[in-house]
Parts: structure tokens; C-alpha cells; sequence
């Protein structure tokens, strides 16, 4: 399909240093486009914090994606494995803390299996070759001062 080639992106400085990295996702859903944030820490690979705004999915199924409970179990979960693998994912289950895949995996959405997917497939495209990987690896890179 077609894509924008640009798309605003927020950066918060502390002293001059970058805090966190907030970055608009898009993709679609069951029944709709799902459009929503990811703030990123200064590692560029944990989320901080994540919030869909925006979309018309099935009511008490697959708009869970809205609750704020649901959305606080993505702070601390990552993108990228140590070598650099996109790992994240919404499961299909219920993720174990301390568990192999509790980095990289969010609970899944109880009768919202296709919601779930979808939204693994928006992170993955917009963090992946066709989306932020590349800015993300340019930022990473020592600064020539």
C-alpha cells in the first residue's frame, strides 16, 4: 500500500539530552484504522508509555486497546532484542512476569484476538525496515561534537 514519507515525531529533552522519543503509529484493525503513540526511552528500545486515540473496533472486545490497564503493561516491555531481532508482540495469552517473553510481550485481549494481531502488526511495520528502524539506528549513533 502507500505510506506518508514523513511523519511529525516529538522528541523530550532534558538538558539538552534525549528523555524520551514519542512516535505516531497507524495501521488497521479489525474494523478500522488504529492510530495511536509510542514514547520511547533515551535507549530508543523501551517503551515508556503507549496510547491508541483513535479507532472503531468491536466494543468491549477489541476497543480494550483504550484501556489505561491494558496500556500500563507495555511501560518497560521492549522492541528489539539484544541483537537487534523486532521481538514485540501482543500475545495471545496472558504473559508471566519473569518469563522469557515478558520483554517483549503484552497480554493479549481476551476475545480480541484480531484486534491483538493487528496492533502486533502496526508496532512491527512502523519499527521495522519500512518505518522508525532506520531513524532509530541513525539516533543511536555517537554524536560528532
Amino acid at each position: 500500500g502507500r505510506r506518508t514519507r514523513f511523519m511529525p515525531i516529538y522528541m523530550v529533552l532534558d538538558d539538552g539530552e534525549l528523555d524520551r522519543l514519542i512516535l505516531p503509529v497507524h495501521g488497521t484493525g479489525m474494523w478500522s484504522t488504529i492510530y495511536g503513540y509510542i514514547a520511547l526511552e533515551s535507549d530508543l528500545n523501551t517503551i515508556a508509555a503507549v496510547t491508541f486515540y483513535e479507532q472503531n473496533e468491536t466494543p468491549g472486545l477489541g476497543d480494550q486497546i483504550l484501556r489505561p490497564e491494558w496500556q500500563a503493561k507495555w511501560v518497560g516491555r521492549r522492541i528489539y532484542d539484544e541483537d537487534g531481532a523486532l521481538r514485540f508482540a501482543v500475545s495471545h495469552g496472558k504473559v508471566e512476569p519473569g518469563s522469557s517473553i515478558w520483554l517483549y510481550q503484552v497480554d493479549g485481549l481476551t476475545g480480541a484476538t484480531v484486534t491483538a494481531d493487528a496492533v502486533t502488526s502496526i508496532i512491527r511495520y512502523w519499527f521495522g525496515p519500512n518505518g522508525y528502524r532506520d531513524f532509530l539506528a541513525t539516533l543511536r549513533q555517537p554524536q560528532e561534537g
